[in-house]
């Protein structure tokens, strides 16, 4: 027999529950920033003291890294979108306009410069105390050391090869070739002030002497401690991670722009080389509170290692935005097949493809880009003769240029109507 007892009956548990989940919340998020500052004095003074003892050499890089990047503001929930396209279709463009920040993004399509590193946008943290904050994610030394190994290894079978009977088809020769450049333009971004590596013939150059006097390993050892030194020389802390804050967009481009493109200042060395990602977190941007929007390299890229940064960018990614032309579309879309035969299902239904310029028509574009083309299949001659009766075309139909001349305006419109319909009878 049971004992009846009275039950302990909240008033209003809803209100009551609704209520201390908030204040639970609320004191969680104040204590938010003092835990952030006690762990990074607490990375810093761990990197000091590891860096004093000698024992603790062996695997205290990889710990310290770790460490570091955890300290990078969470965004694992947040949708994540990358925008990607072929250099000069309006990537950038549509990139600044989401979050209404219209020069965070500055397009070098029209220059030297290309898109080498992801840089992403998302809201930040509530605690966030200046309107950006940017988070500079450097590649680790075993990653630069695989990369840069890859490239010499291909480099020599590229122009040290002496082997007569290896059989390379043109896949892997344009394998080759584009890994052999991508590693000219590597140790010339990172050794711009060296006179003797800031070109590439001087490069080229440097890299056969070496060859020849069998000290190539010796050499990529300078290559690893180069990169090292730029690294721990960059100012935003220590580790693999360096932090910046900003009051402006003006301010934030000014600074991302050398290190997230190619374009580079003569005789100052680069880190665009050794860069992976640059994160920026925008304050009072209620659109990208729940997303991270990245604006990704090219897929179809002569640089292995924009390439590869795209690429592993594009694994992280939820949803992917391709940004081109209709007359690239309507031809043929390399960037979108690459994506399709590499992630095939990954992707379903998850690729939306924007097209711009729609009512541009670049000519001269589109001649050079049906010549390699017409020289293999054969009809390179009917090429030429059109590119020639469309420059003829284009001169005695042309619009007079002094449109206050109403007169000529009118007759020049006369001739083209009599024009159009004696081709249409």
């Amino acid at each position: 027999m049971s004992i009846p007892h009275s039950k302990r009956r909240l008033e209003g548990p809803e209100e009551i529950a609704r209520t201390a989940g908030t204040e639970s919340y609320s004191n969680v998020k104040d204590q938010e920033h003092g835990i952030h500052t006690l762990l990074t004095s607490m990375a810093s003074e761990g990197d000091t003291v590891l860096k004093d003892h000698s024992e603790f050499d062996t695997g205290e890089r990889p710990l310290l890294d770790h460490a570091n990047v955890s300290l990078v503001p969470k965004v694992e929930n947040r949708l994540k979108v990358a925008i990607i396209g072929a250099s000069g279709m309006g990537k950038s463009a549509l990139f600044n306009v989401v979050p209404h920040q219209p020069s965070i993004s500055r397009s070098d399509s029209s220059m030297a410069g290309c898109t080498s590193a992801p840089c992403e946008i998302t809201g930040a943290a509530p605690d966030q105390k200046s309107d950006y904050e940017v988070y500079l994610h450097f590649h680790s030394d075993p990653d630069r050391r695989s990369t840069f190994s890859k490239l010499f290894d291909d480099y020599q079978l590229l122009h040290f090869n002496n082997d007569d009977t290896r059989v390379c088809d043109s896949v892997e020769a344009d394998r080759l070739a584009s890994a052999a450049t991508t590693l000219l333009q590597l140790l010339q971004s990172i050794f711009a002030d060296d006179p003797n590596l800031s070109e590439q013939a001087g490069i080229a150059e440097t890299l056969l002497a070496h060859h020849d006097a069998g000290t190539l390993d010796a050499f990529q050892e300078t290559v690893y401690s180069r990169c090292e030194e730029l690294v721990e020389a960059f100012p935003g802390g220590d580790g693999l991670v360096k932090e910046r804050h900003f009051e402006t967009t003006e301010d934030v481009s000014a600074f991302i722009q050398p290190l997230g493109s190619t374009n580079d200042v003569e005789g100052e060395p680069s880190l665009w080389p050794l860069v992976k990602k640059i994160s920026v977190f925008i304050k009072d941007c209620p659109l990208l509170q729940d997303m991270v929007l990245g604006d990704a390299p090219g897929v179809s890229d002569v640089n292995q290692l924009r390439e590869r940064n795209a690429y592993d960018y594009i694994d992280g990614c939820d949803y992917l935005i391709l940004v081109t032309s209709v007359q690239m579309r309507c031809a043929t879309d390399i960037q979108l097949e690459k994506i399709l035969s590499r992630y095939k299902e990954a992707f379903a239904g998850k690729l939306a493809i924007v097209m711009t310029r729609s009512d541009e028509y670049d000519h001269n574009d589109y001649v050079r880009n049906i010549q390699p083309e017409a020289k293999t299949k054969g009809f390179h001659a009917e090429v030429e003769e059109y590119a020639r009766l469309h420059k003829e075309t284009k001169q005695n139909g042309k619009c007079p240029m002094d449109y206050s001349d109403l007169a000529a305006m009118q007759q020049w419109a006369i001739a083209q109507r009599a024009k159009h319909e004696k081709e249409n009878r």
